[in-house]
């Protein structure tokens, strides 16, 4: 298995545990075994378990700030726009989220 299926098997399996049981059900030993591979994956293939929660946050935040980067300079070429353009531009992806990718930021975000 190469380095990015064994990133995406993880990062799959840790979103899978935080859904059902929440951050205090969070183990490597049960990311790895929801993931069919060895204890030792997630510290070769991202360094710690922080690492991988890091990994996931990102993963998860990665199409909303992409998105809000999209608005913000389509507000920002539009002439006369205005700071209320620029705040819904700057929030609404965050707000738009899917409610799997709440519950995964809530989650995270709590640690």
């Amino acid at each position: 298995m190469n380095q990015a299926d064994a990133r995406t098997r993880l990062l799959e399996a840790t979103e899978q545990v935080l859904l059902e049981d929440g951050l205090a059900a969070l183990s490597v030993r049960r990311v790895t075994g929801l993931a069919g591979m060895n204890v030792n994956a997630v510290n070769y293939t991202f360094g710690s378990k922080d690492a991988l929660l890091r990994a996931l946050m990102l993963r998860i935040m990665e199409p909303a700030l992409a998105e809000r980067s999209r608005r913000l300079d389509e507000v920002i070429r539009t002439p006369g726009h205005t700071v209320e353009d620029l705040v819904v531009a700057f929030l609404s992806p965050h707000v738009s989220a899917d409610a799997q990718q709440i519950a995964l930021f809530m989650e995270i975000g709590v640690k």
